[in-house]
C-alpha cells in the first residue's frame, strides 16, 4: 500500500496561497466601485442644486429623475469605455447609481416639495404661540384653493399624461386609468385607507 503522508502536494500548496491572493483583490475593486458611485451621486447632486435653481418653475421629480437617467448613461459610457469594465459590471453600476438617485429624489426633495405635513411643521415654526386646529385646518385650506396647490397637481398631471383637459373637465387617460387601477391594487394589499 502506498504511504501517507501528512506533508500537502506542492500544487495544492500553492492553490492555496492564490486562494487568499485571488480574494484579496475583491475588497480594493469593491472599494474602487464604491468610490465611482459616490462620486456620481455627489456629481448628480451639484448639477440638480444647480438646475432646481435656475429652473425652479418646473417638476421637481420629473427633473431629478431626468438627470438621474443623464448620470446612469454616463457612468455606463465611462466605465465601460475607459475603464474596460466588463458590459454586465458597467450595467450594474449605471444601474445602482440610478436607484440611488430615484430614491433620493423621491424620499427627500419631492417630500419636502409636495408634503403637506411639512408645509405645517414650518408655519408651526413661524407661530411660537401655536396654532390651533381651525388654523391648521385652515392652512390645508388655503393651500389648495389659494395657494396655487390644484393648479400645480393638475399641470402635474398634465405633463405625465395621466389626466386630459375635454371642455373644461379634467378625464382620466388610458395610462391614468391604469395608474389608478394599480393604486387601488396596493391600497387593498398594504389595507391602506382609501381618501374620499
Amino acid at each position: 500500500m502506498p504511504e501517507i503522508s501528512g506533508k500537502t502536494p506542492q500544487g495544492a500548496k500553492g492553490s492555496r496561497r492564490a486562494g487568499p491572493q485571488a480574494g484579496s483583490r475583491w475588497p480594493a475593486s469593491f472599494a474602487f466601485e464604491f468610490q465611482s458611485i459616490a462620486w456620481f451621486q455627489v456629481g448628480f447632486l451639484l448639477v440638480f442644486i444647480l438646475v432646481r435653481h435656475l429652473l425652479p418653475h418646473g417638476i421637481l421629480f420629473y427633473q431629478g429623475m431626468g438627470l438621474g437617467f443623464c448620470a446612469g448613461v454616463l457612468e455606463f459610457v465611462l466605465e465601460w469605455k475607459l475603464r474596460r469594465l466588463p458590459l454586465l459590471g458597467a450595467v450594474k453600476n449605471s444601474l445602482l447609481s440610478f436607484l440611488l438617485i430615484y430614491a433620493f429624489v423621491f424620499t427627500i426633495p419631492t417630500t419636502v416639495d409636495r408634503s403637506y405635513s411639512v408645509m405645517f411643521l414650518n408655519r408651526l415654526d413661524r407661530s411660537p404661540a401655536g396654532l390651533t386646529q381651525a388654523e391648521v385646518e385652515d392652512i390645508y385650506i388655503q393651500g389648495f384653493t389659494s395657494g396655487g396647490a390644484t393648479e400645480k397637481r393638475l399641470q402635474e398631471q398634465i405633463s405625465t399624461g395621466t389626466i386630459r383637459e375635454t371642455n373644461g373637465r379634467y378625464v382620466l387617460t388610458p395610462f391614468g386609468r391604469f395608474l389608478s387601477a394599480s393604486f387601488h391594487f396596493t391600497q387593498a394589499v398594504f389595507a391602506c385607507k382609501e381618501k374620499p
